[in-house]
């Protein structure tokens, strides 16, 4: 993100299995202002990441990374200028080709960001990434309340196996991905 914005500060990064109901402008301009060295602000998730392997593909087990607090890379916002200060981008690459290596992790992206941003994040409020799939069972949050609705994971509505059809339903355009389907015969 940060090449391709190179004079932008502060941006948003939003997953496309996602519903956006809020202001995200707002959120960024009240993020990541402190003087702080935080990279990302992202809802926590108070447990290890997930997608990693315990052991390397020779059975030796790998060292604890210590991360004890992650977060889910599908919605954050994030400080370029403290990205490039930090060569976060660098520390990811170098993290992906070690894994290549070594294999720390499957789930392509998620792990080298959380891995690289440790538990050095800002944390916002799980309004700001309603996970679908457990939202039901949270007594923290409702649909009413989720500023951004993630369907994390392999479930989506769209699929026919997400959780909330009933949301994702007033998004959905007919033949989106088939510009041709105007009922006209193609030319032979």
């Amino acid at each position: 993100m940060d090449l391709f914005l190179p004079h932008v500060k502060k941006a948003m990064w939003i997953d496309s299995d996602t519903i956006v109901k809020c202001d995200v402008v707002e959120l960024v301009r009240n993020v990541l202002n402190g003087d702080g060295e935080e990279v990302i602000a992202a809802v926590p998730v108070f447990s290890p990441p997930t997608g990693l392997y315990k052991n390397d593909k020779h059975g030796n087990p790998f060292p604890d990374w210590g991360i004890e607090t992650s977060f889910n890379a599908g919605v954050y916002a994030v400080h370029l200028d403290r990205w490039r200060q930090q060569k976060i981008s660098d520390q990811i690459r170098d993290l992906a080709l070690r894994n290549r290596k070594y294999r720390y992790y499957e789930m392509g992206s998620q792990p080298p960001l959380v891995l690289t941003v440790g538990e050095n994040f800002e944390q916002l409020p799980l309004s700001w990434n309603a996970k679908m799939k457990t939202i039901d069972e949270r007594e923290d949050m409702t649909l009413e309340d989720a500023c951004v609705l993630h369907w994390s994971g392999p479930s989506k509505p769209w699929g026919g196996n997400g959780k909330h059809l009933e949301e994702w339903l007033p998004y959905h355009i007919e033949d989106a991905e088939d510009p041709s389907a105007d009922g006209e015969e193609e030319n032979a």
